[in-house]
């Protein structure tokens, strides 16, 4: 088989052999051009031939005795080996039979140590010292395997070997007591330093895997009955500190997964077992050192779930307000810093989720009234911390506001507001619309200090919305009566006065919506107030009608660059006015010691139609306003109808007498109007035209 320098060698003299060979061409041309040019006849010349390509030699292939044997099997099946594919049946026989065998035996070698143990088979020492020679033993068949090539099987037989390992030195101090605590716990160290260090030397996954599925099996496997909670959660995070440092360093993730599993069963086989009150403190420090060591994963749905968890067991371990509620807002805050720190917004989200849903089964398992206040007071810090991540987010970092944020200041006030609610209404409900008012203008201040700085509107009209809501829920909880009604109608017009001042047209769209609960309520609760001794016009109902109409066309004055909206507003306006006087009609009607009260009211009706018609047109033609005029026309439409369907059928005689010559004088005066300023009227519609 030629060497590499004789095939380099061999190219290069083709290389010259071509080289020469164009020389040579080049030559007999210029020769043949200086012939033709004297006359001179010359001979052909002799051509070289061009030797043919060669062809390199084939790449030698290992010898049979150092490839492994999933390149045999694949060379046999006809696979080339860049690929690397293993049929369905080889994956099968030589991976997962391998693994299933490694965790079976591992069972059984456990069975047969608690076997042993039980009929005083070997004595405590000769346990151990044989289950170290064993696990040892299994570690340099494993290695040795490896070095000849059976990498698959390999992995399996170390995995072994950790795990008996595990089993062997853990035993030696929880069970037998051979050696002290910090003796145990340092050879345990180093069985999770080998587990690493074998893993990273063959590349494998399953060997970390197996390794940590036997470590975590060991504590159920070897049960004697006793509980040592500092040296069982002391075990369970070392193999977890050694699993989620090898998934950061080898990006393998499903090590993560394994670690969070694994201890999210041992702490609640544990919890339901073996917790009682004097054992709080060990499992307060055991959440929280799992909370941090799992703060530095790179999978983001394993940190939020184990916010949940560590929420949860918080609930568990503390029924203690003054512990309970500092621990949990320092599990929040620790959320958000990771949350900042590795640009997971998500994280914020499920921090929030966790802190509140955590508090309500709380709340739920420890109901107590006499600590309210305290509870109350913790709730606002937890307040003001999440609303304050959202704010530096968008203004410190200067990060875009994202949905997560936005949700967070949504739900924050509404969490807060609701709970707090729940907490101090009983007691302290004259206090709960200034509490709402608070919260309003926490939002308020949010949203302005976002104003200015941020390009991004959604945040701003996000806190500015909930400021409105907050303040709309005020007003029915700290006023009763027209007091509701009034103040939403003030608030109303002050929106869309704001709206005109910051030109958004979505704060108008808030006005909207309390101008409809304005309108609701005007109809539903204050019409029926019955004003008893209240001296006519003199009183709270009219006087809330009167406002609210004033309201609405404040309104309309302040968005009449919208005319759909300035319409809307202007002639709800007149309609709450004229509803005003009608029900003050109606009171005094109904105090008059009259015999024929339906006629009365029948025909007074009519007639207060028709003069607040004939106002809506004088107003029209005197201040050149064609909605007032539409308006007025369409009453008196209303009138007419109703006086020849209804009260020339109901009403008395001298009753329909006076209806008719009263309207028909009010409708000859409308008439004349026209007819006095029919210049004028048809100029303004050629000017609106124009």
């Amino acid at each position: 088989m030629p060497s590499p320098e004789s095939v380099r060698m061999d190219a290069l003299s083709e290389a010259l052999v071509r080289l020469l060979k164009h020389v040579e061409q080049i030559d007999q041309r210029l020769t043949r051009l200086e012939a033709e040019a004297f006359g001179v006849r010359l001979q052909p010349a002799e051509v070289i031939p061009e030797p043919p390509p060669r062809v390199p030699p084939p790449i030698p292939m290992p010898p049979a005795a150092s490839r492994s044997p999933e390149m045999a099997i694949s060379e046999e099946a006809g696979v080339p080996h860049s690929q690397e594919k293993q049929h369905l049946e080889t994956r099968m026989g030589l991976t997962w039979v391998n693994r299933i065998g490694v965790i079976t035996l591992i069972i059984g070698v456990a069975f047969f140590f608690k076997y042993a143990i039980d009929n005083q088979w070997i004595g405590e020492t000769g346990r151990v010292i044989l289950g170290v020679l064993a696990g040892l033993a299994t570690l340099g068949a494993g290695d040795f395997l490896w070095k000849r090539g059976q990498k698959i099987y390999a992995q399996g037989i170390c995995g072994l070997g950790i795990s008996i390992l595990y089993l062997s030195f853990y035993a030696s101090f929880a069970f037998y007591h051979l050696l002290p605590q910090a003796a145990s716990f340092v050879c345990m160290v180093m069985v999770t330093l080998m587990a690493g260090a074998l893993a990273l030397r063959y590349s494998a996954v399953a060997i970390a895997a197996l390794g940590m599925v036997g470590g975590y099996s060991t504590p159920l496997l070897l049960s004697t009955g006793q509980d040592a909670p500092w040296t069982f959660f002391s075990y369970i995070f070392l193999i977890n500190l050694s699993g989620v440092t090898m998934a950061r360093v080898r990006r393998w993730r499903p090590l993560e997964l394994l670690a969070f599993l694994a201890t999210a069963i041992l702490s609640a086989l544990w919890f339901a077992q073996w917790f009682r009150t004097e054992k709080q403190l060990v499992a307060t420090c055991a959440a929280l050192a799992f909370f941090l060591l799992f703060s530095f994963v790179e999978w983001p749905g394993i940190f939020y779930g184990m916010q949940v968890l560590v929420g949860l067991a918080l609930v568990a371990i503390w029924p203690d307000t003054l512990t309970y509620l500092p621990l949990s807002l320092a599990i929040g805050a620790a959320g958000l810093a990771v949350a900042d720190r590795k640009r997971w917004p998500v994280a914020g989200v499920f921090s929030f989720a966790a802190f509140w849903g955590a508090l309500a089964a709380w709340r739920i398992s420890y109901y107590r009234t006499d600590e309210n206040v305290a509870i109350f007071l913790w709730l606002t810090v937890g307040f003001a911390i999440y609303a304050a991540w959202p704010l530096f987010q968008v203004l410190v970092r200067r990060s875009a506001a994202s949905a997560e944020h936005l949700l967070v200041l949504l739900f924050n006030g509404a969490g807060y507001f609701a709970f707090s609610y729940y907490l101090l209404n009983s007691q302290y409900h004259p206090w709960m619309g200034l509490l709402a008012a608070a919260v309003a203008g926490v939002h308020l201040l949010l949203g302005m200090a976002l104003w200015k700085r941020v390009e991004d509107t959604r945040p701003v009209l996000l806190t500015l919305g909930i400021a409105l809501a907050f303040l709309t829920l005020a007003v029915p909880i700290q006023f009763t009566g027209f007091s509701i009604t009034i103040s939403w109608a003030l608030e109303a017009a002050a929106l869309v006065w704001i709206s005109g001042k910051i030109n958004q047209t979505r704060v108008l769209f808030g006005a909207i919506v309390i101008y409809v609960f304005v309108f609701a309520r005007l109809y539903t609760f204050d019409a029926s107030w019955f004003g008893g001794g209240q001296p006519l016009l003199f009183n709270l109902r009219f006087l809330t009608f009167l406002i609210a109409a004033a309201s609405y066309w404040l309104g309309a004055w302040w968005s009449r660059t919208l005319r759909p909206v300035a319409a809307g507003a202007y002639s709800a306006g007149h309609m709450v006015m004229f509803s005003a006087f009608l029900f003050e009609f109606l009171d005094w009607a109904g105090k008059l010691g009259i015999e024929n009260r339906a006629s009365v009211f029948a025909i007074g009706v009519s007639i207060l139609m028709a003069l607040y018609a004939v106002m809506l047109v004088g107003l029209g033609v005197a201040y050149r306003r064609l909605l007032d005029r539409i308006l007025g026309l369409g009453l008196i439409a209303l009138v007419v109808v109703k006086l020849y369907l209804y009260d020339v059928w109901e009403a008395s005689r001298l009753f329909r007498t006076v209806a008719f010559v009263g309207l028909g004088i009010l409708l000859l005066l409308t008439s004349y109007l026209y007819s006095r300023f029919r210049p004028a009227i048809e100029g303004w519609w050629k000017e609106n035209k124009g």
